[in-house]
């Protein structure tokens, strides 16, 4: 695989940032840049079985989405391939709705599969460029570790 500095990506329809991921089965994935998630990448239930990548034992954990809403959710190790190299960290996926909730699960095949939070863009230069006919209007560029 060949190493990039630079990942590029582009606004959807809706105008959400979307980059590609690769996990290490292969799999490409579009993922959204999310700056309010402050997380590794997070995955839906459905998202995490369709793509193989498992589901967490428990799902002891709380996440606010956008609007306010509290999600159950769970830990799970997840490996992908982050500017060519492989990284291993801990994903959070979303637990399935409760039977009588009247929360939505998206079957939109337009839906991103993931999103990215600041917690992987560490150590990254995340550029968004709102001006209309720029070519990859999302830019993640790697930053080289200062010296000492």
């Amino acid at each position: 695989m060949a190493v990039t500095n630079v990942l590029r990506g582009f606004f959807d329809a809706r105008g959400r940032p979307i980059v590609g991921l690769q996990l290490t089965s292969g799999e490409y994935v579009s993922a959204q840049v999310d700056t309010g998630f402050n997380g590794w990448l997070l995955f839906s239930h459905i998202h995490a079985i369709g793509l193989g990548i498992g589901l967490p034992l428990f799902y002891d954990t709380q996440v606010t989405a956008a609007g306010g809403n509290e999600l159950d959710a769970g830990p799970l190790e997840v490996s992908i391939y982050w500017f060519g190299e492989i990284r291993s960290g801990q994903a959070i996926v979303t637990a399935p709705p409760k039977p009588g909730s009247v929360r939505r699960i998206s079957r939109d095949e337009q839906e991103p599969l993931a999103l990215i939070g600041t917690q992987l863009l560490r150590g990254c230069h995340l550029s968004m460029n709102f001006w209309s006919g720029v070519h990859f209007p999302v830019k993640i560029r790697k930053l080289r570790p200062r010296s000492t």
